[in-house]
């Protein structure tokens, strides 16, 4: 997808090149984001693609954040992400599920036996009980998103302060202004080279 200028806009493709600036944009890419813009390129916002960012600058001299990640597919981070929130909302149905079974327990050890409507809901719950341990079990196992060996982010003029780069799990922060700079995982670090 090629797109010429954009601002506070959602970009979604395989791979996106940029004929101007992005500006305060979402932009995710499953392969490459490539921005050519000469005095901006891309600046404030979030950009993450899976194997190149190529820029001119990143950024912006009034030091706006910028999110930049390379070396995760978005698409499987995002369905971790749902299944993470999945399990901890099947957790939370099944300790209200669990609390109210107990207090029927408490029902039943001090008059005997429950009464019909009782015992009903009792089912009820243990059923409900079964069918969320159920689901748990069946959501996907919580592998981590592989990263992309080769990743980078390449800058070809200027990066400023105010850019965080991630990629894969190792983050950097830019403090400084930096020229003509290749952003690399090594080690599990971030590195940088001229």
């Amino acid at each position: 997808m090629t797109v010429r200028f954009a601002r506070n806009r959602t970009i979604v493709a395989n791979n996106i090149k940029i004929l101007r600036e992005a500006i305060d944009c979402v932009i995710y890419a499953k392969k490459m984001v490539k921005a050519e813009g000469d005095r901006l390129s891309i600046a404030g916002g979030l950009v993450v693609a899976g194997t190149l960012i190529e820029v001119e600058s990143l950024g912006s001299k009034k030091e706006i954040y910028t999110d930049v990640e390379v070396g995760v597919d978005y698409a499987a981070q995002q369905k971790q992400m749902n299944t993470r929130k999945e399990a901890s909302d099947l957790r939370s149905a099944l300790k209200k599920v669990d609390k109210e079974l107990a207090l029927l327990h408490e029902i039943k050890k001090s008059k005997g036996e429950l009464t019909a409507k009782h015992a009903d809901t009792f089912q009820q719950l243990l059923s409900r009980k079964e069918e969320i341990e159920k689901r748990l079990r069946d959501l996907p196992s919580g592998e981590t998103v592989p990263v992309y060996k080769d990743a980078k982010v390449v800058v070809y003029k200027v990066v400023y302060p105010g850019v965080e780069i991630k990629i894969g799990e190792a983050t950097m922060s830019i403090l400084e202004e930096c020229y003509n700079t290749t952003f690399y995982l090594f080690e599990g670090e971030i590195k940088q080279s001229p």
